[in-house]
Parts: C-alpha cells; structure tokens; sequence
C-alpha cells in the first residue's frame, strides 16, 4: 500500500469513528478539516507525476526544491511578464524544471495568462504569464 493511500485510510478511519462518537455535524466539519490537510499532500501543492516509476521517483526527488523555485518563478514574473522559457532562461536552470512549476503557480491561483504569446527556443508560441492580481 502507497503511503498517499495509508494516510487516506487512516483519515477515513479518524472519520467514522468522529462519526460515531460525536455526531453528523462535527463529522463534517472535521471531513472539511481532513480534506483540506490532505490537499497540502497533493498537486499541485506538491510536484505531480503520471508514471507510477520514474514519474514518482522524480516527482519525489524535486519535491524539496520545489517551494524555493517556485519563489524564484514569482520573483522573475513578478518583474515582469515572461514565458515558462523566458523564466528559465533567467533563472539559469532547465525549462524541465520550471515549466512544471510554473503550471503548478498557476493551478495555486498565483499567475495568470497575460493573453499575449511570445515564441519559446523551440519556436512554438508560448503564454506569457504575471503575478494574479488580489481583488479585495
């Protein structure tokens, strides 16, 4: 059994017997509670992956360094509008690096899509992402 589905198990556990000891409202809120701890232990709060193998293993290996560039994505685009190429590019590190984390800056609600496009190093037209405006 994966550790993801262990903790999963356990937090259902946890709920039912919250269930059965203190009743149908405190049950939901404490599901709420669980559910929104278990999203800090998934994408894309974390690095995702697709293939069970080699996908996991990198996804766990970059996991450590991910808030630090993360950080640094905001700090470029923050500076100014740039492609996940063009942050890279700054940054001195590989887009297979970055452009993950720029998908998971934006999934977080921490970057938009300007609307523009801007050619990347491979020629294709790439979005040109900034800082998501906070409306109060």
């Amino acid at each position: 059994m994966e550790w993801a589905q262990i903790i999963v198990a356990i937090a259902a556990y946890c709920a039912a017997v919250t269930l059965f000891l203190t009743g149908w409202h405190q049950f939901i809120t404490h599901a709420r509670l669980t559910e929104t701890a278990m999203d800090l232990f998934t994408y894309p709060h974390q690095p995702g992956f697709k293939d069970q193998e080699t996908g996991r293993a990198a996804a766990e290996a970059i996991a450590p360094r991910t808030p630090r560039l993360r950080a640094a994505c905001l700090r470029v685009i923050a500076a100014a509008p740039a492609t996940p190429d063009e942050v890279a590019d700054k940054l001195g590190l590989s887009i297979l690096s970055i452009r993950p984390r720029i998908t998971e800056l934006q999934k977080l609600g921490h970057i938009e899509d300007t609307g523009q496009r801007r050619r990347n190093d491979s020629g294709r037209m790439a979005k040109v992402w900034t800082i998501k405006e906070t409306r109060q």
